[in-house]
């Protein structure tokens, strides 16, 4: 249940919301101009976006409103959305298109979402998902009115535009007003003249309309000479002509008024606006200066602000004067001043009245959050610099923009408007910066952040009660946690999250979530399998009491890797099932939870030779992977592409994945995650008899013997054990097996010790070949016999399919010798293995034979697809083509290189010259 200051907040909220999504009203005055039918008679011809882009005082806003009701005569849905800078954040931009959109259900169901850390990155690809499916769904033709877009500065927000533009269906149009040109990337639509722009030329009055404009709208009657010399003078820029008419009501000489103002449209709004105001009484131009502080008004906040009860009267009469007022809404409740006129006044109100503004601030400051508006409250008090009241409030919703609503970027937007070091007043606003930081991962700057905070803790320890500040550092202490878990300090981490669930046994459900899963998580990296199990279990204990399904879905996450490692792919099998189910109950399946989970589920398939259910669950994943910064998921989802790859396509195709996973794990900085998709790229090599390439690699990577390993992280450990697995691998290819069989002895005696199974297996065959080699066939057979029994168990097919000849060798020989000693599950799992190769086989025999012709179009393409295909027609750079749509170089390559195995070519040009043979372009 909502307490009253919280619906009294969210009312405020949704009035505000709804003001933003109201057109302003037409006035009967206007001009009809000829533009407006050219503009919506283009838009009627199916394009997906329309921009007006001009200076501010062309009438743009107008423009927009008039084709917004001649598009509605004609049976478009259009909805009105007028942006300002507090819309940069990406899931307040998202809230509001979805309510413009008008489906209750979903703008109800986001609102109150929690979106806490990256959950909010796929939350976000969610919603955008829905809402097209939402248009797509629908029949009607729908106009979107985006106005003041000048105010979006966040890459992420153009990004979601972008993607809606693109995806919405073909009856979906978006109309954009900026002042510059919007941040977006629309040039593949633009070459197929699917983007129409006006600009300040397109804008400007003609010297006819100018005619109408001052004598059949503003009835001046003025002589066409005159008329000519106005439309110079303005060039058509229509703010400065409505300047121009008030000020000529109260002059007697019209010729001589018209000539003495030229210049820039600063000049001349300077000019005529301070003729304006000097025709006002003392009392109209009073409240337009000192109103005009105010971003939005209602006659209220205005009473208030000026202490006075006329602001009704006054803003109708302002309106009716056409003093650059806008109405909000239809009641006339809401207004707000035309932007240049009221970037004029405040210049007025700074020289007139100095400190007046901070004083008018404070008083909106104190009306706003009376009425519960706690975001337009603190905006207001951030103006005035009254950052103590800016304080008290944002500490106040804090948790609240964190942990529920996501808005990283508003809280990150309020602090940095702080003065330095001036956030340490209100620790808890300052644990919640770090959050922000960390979410956003800018480590660097959390961890600078934390230690003002120890600081600001150690010298005012005797101001703080024991039990605040024992709450403080310990949440220091577990975002310090999750940095260096994120970080791979794996052996840091595990000793500050040893420290942490000692010092913390009770607590908060999130915080002892986020403990027990990166403990469970860190476990794999310091190899504590048993301590991994245990955090595992409590997370998903605590998960389940938490009611939050992304909370449960990250337990099962961590708790199936567990699982994996101990060799028990039917309980991983569960978990992610399980976290998937968890996450879908609030979330779609492509959200960051239900893709870390899709993503492992895929691995597990894998090897129990599920190998189409794999590729279905990554189908449309490769951009959560390019940009996944947990080590074992990123991993998990690169070797498995590639070992399919590797299936279907050949050698080349598997490492073109693995080097786009090491490119991200470069952009990134995940040294680890590099070193473990090189050595899978080194196996591959070596499997492919390609053995001086594989010794550049390793020698690249530091894993042969000529120098130590090169990693600034704290994960020697794993290092360690990825390096001497690479060199067992070199060695053998090297006809070295007693090199390879010291190191293998001491690894499979480590990895008995610590229960981790599945690399206990993949030594034992290791192990198999190099005992084979020396001609020590029994103990080589042993080997293979142990690790079948252990495979069997969580049906590791692909272990034994990828493993190689001579470990298929070695498999025969166990099928022919003494089966009593072998369990029934064993030898059920070695027939169903020698089927699987007998198939697999006779795949590769069929393949041979009947190649498909080399002009056939094999797979349908993605959107993705389509997308490269129109940019490398145009000749974008793939660096050109990852900006425009905000993905990494990468996953660019990955599309392209998709692309290409579809139609069958190599290159750029080939890919072109296919495309148009197929009539694709």
């Amino acid at each position: 249940m909502l307490n009253q200051e919280e619906k009294q907040n969210s009312l405020h909220q949704t009035t505000v919301i709804r003001g933003k999504l109201l057109k302003p009203k037409v006035s009967e005055n206007l001009i009809n101009r000829e533009l407006v039918n050219t503009f919506t008679d283009k838009i009627m011809k199916g394009i997906r976006a329309a921009l007006v882009v001009a200076p501010a005082g062309y009438g743009k806003s107008i423009l927009l409103a008039q084709s917004s009701d001649v598009l509605t005569d004609k049976g478009y849905n259009c909805n009105w959305l007028s942006i300002d800078n507090k819309d940069n954040d990406p899931l307040r931009f998202l809230s509001l298109l979805i309510a413009s959109v008008g489906t209750q259900d979903s703008f109800e169901r986001h609102s109150n979402a929690s979106y806490f850390g990256a959950e909010r990155k796929m939350a976000i690809d969610y919603i955008i998902s829905e809402v097209a499916n939402d248009l797509e769904n629908n029949p009607c033709r729908y106009a979107f009115f985006l106005d003041d877009y000048h105010t979006i500065s966040n890459p992420e927000v153009h990004s979601i535009l972008e993607r809606l533009i693109n995806y919405s269906p073909q009856q979906t149009v978006f109309v954009i007003s900026s002042r510059n040109e919007p941040g977006l990337a629309l040039n593949t639509l633009k070459v197929r003249e699917e983007v129409f722009q006006l600009t300040r030329n397109d804008l400007a009055f003609a010297l006819d309309e100018t005619e109408k404009f001052l004598n059949a709208s503003k009835q001046l009657g003025l002589n066409s000479k005159l008329v000519s010399a106005l439309a110079n003078r303005t060039e058509g820029w229509v703010a400065g002509l409505q300047l121009a008419s008030l000020a000529l009501v109260g002059s007697s000489n019209y010729e001589k008024f018209i000539n003495e103002f030229t210049g820039t449209d600063r000049d001349v709004m300077d000019y005529l606006g301070e003729v304006i105001l000097a025709r006002q009484s003392d009392e109209v131009r009073r409240f337009l200066l000192w109103s005009s502080v105010l971003e939005r008004m209602s006659a209220d906040l205005v009473n208030y602000v000026l202490n006075i009860d006329s602001a009704q009267i006054m803003l109708e009469q302002l309106e009716d004067k056409s003093l650059f007022i806008i109405p909000l809404d239809r009641n006339r409740i809401r207004y707000r001043y035309h932007h240049l006129f009221g970037d004029f006044l405040r210049n007025v109100l700074n020289k007139e009245y100095p400190g007046k503004r901070e004083k008018i601030c404070r008083r909106a400051y104190t009306w706003y959050e009376e009425h519960g508006n706690n975001h337009e409250a603190i905006n207001y008090a951030l103006i005035a610099q009254d950052y103590s009241q800016a304080l008290d409030l944002i500490a106040r919703i804090s948790k609240k923009l964190l942990l529920e609503s996501g808005e990283n970027w508003t809280l990150l937007n309020w602090i940095q408007q702080l003065p330095d070091g001036y956030a340490l007043n209100r620790p808890v606003i300052s644990v919640a910066y770090c959050w922000s930081l960390v979410f956003s991962r800018q480590y660097p700057q959390a961890r600078e952040q934390m230690a003002l905070l120890e600081r600001h803790c150690e010298h005012n320890a005797n101001k703080l009660k024991q039990v605040e500040l024992d709450q403080l550092r310990n949440t220091i202490k577990l975002i310090l946690c999750l940095i260096e878990a994120a970080s791979d300090n794996s052996v840091y981490a595990s000793s500050l999250l040893k420290e942490w669930v000692v010092e913390n046994p009770a607590g908060k459900f999130q915080d002892l979530l986020t403990a027990a899963v990166l403990q469970a998580y860190n476990s794999l990296s310091t190899f504590e399998l048993d301590l991994g199990e245990v955090a595992a279990n409590k997370a998903i204990s605590v998960g389940a009491q938490s009611s939050i399904g992304y909370l449960e879905a990250w337990a099962h996450a961590v708790a199936g890797l567990i699982k994996v490692q101990r060799a028990n792919l039917n309980g991983a099998v569960k978990h992610y099932i399980k976290g998937m189910n968890c996450n879908n109950e609030n979330a779609n399946e492509f959200s960051y939870m239900g893709s870390l989970n899709a993503v492992l589920l895929a691995e597990v398939y894998y090897e129990q030779n599920e190998v189409a259910k794999a590729e279905k669950l990554l189908e449309n994943r490769f951009e959560y992977i390019d940009s996944e910064a947990v080590v074992e998921v990123a991993f998990a989802g690169y070797r498995v592409m590639a070992n399919i790859q590797l299936l279907k396509s050949g050698l080349d195709e598997a490492l073109d994945v693995i080097h786009l996973g090491q490119e991200s794990a470069d952009r990134i900085r995940l040294p680890r995650l590099k070193a473990m998709l090189a050595a899978e790229e080194i196996r591959h090599l070596l499997q492919f008899g390609k053995r001086k390439e594989a010794q550049i690699v390793a020698k690249d990577l530091g894993f042969d013997e000529s120098r130590a390993p090169s990693l600034d992280q704290d994960s020697r450990q794993v290092f360690q054990e990825i390096q001497e697995l690479v060199r067992v691998e070199l060695n053998m290819h090297s006809n070295l097996p007693k090199k390879a069989l010291v190191i293998l002895n001491t690894q499979i005696l480590q990895r008995e010790e610590t229960g981790r199974h599945l690399r206990l297996m993949e030594l034992l065959l290791l192990r198999s070949r190099a005992l084979h080699a020396l001609k020590l066939t029994d103990d080589a057979v042993a080997d293979v016999s142990r690790a079948l029994e252990l495979a069997a168990q969580g049906g590791f097919y692909r272990l034994f399919l990828d493993a190689g000849g001579e470990v298929h060798q070695l498999l025969r020989l166990v099928m022919k010798g003494d089966t009593n000693k072998q369990k029934k599950s064993t030898l059920m799992f070695l027939g169903k293995i020698n089927e699987l190769l007998l198939a697999e086989h006779e795949k590769q025999q069929s393949k041979s034979k009947h190649d498909m012709k080399p002009d056939t179009l094999l797979e349908p393409m993605t959107k993705r697809e389509r997308q490269m295909l129109d940019f490398i027609k145009t000749g974008e750079t793939n660096k050109d083509i990852a900006d425009k749509l905000f993905i990494s170089e990468q996953t660019v390559k990955w599309h392209l290189h998709q692309l290409y195995k579809k139609l069958g070519v190599k290159n750029r040009t080939s890919a072109i010259a296919k495309a148009s043979a197929l009539s694709l372009i």
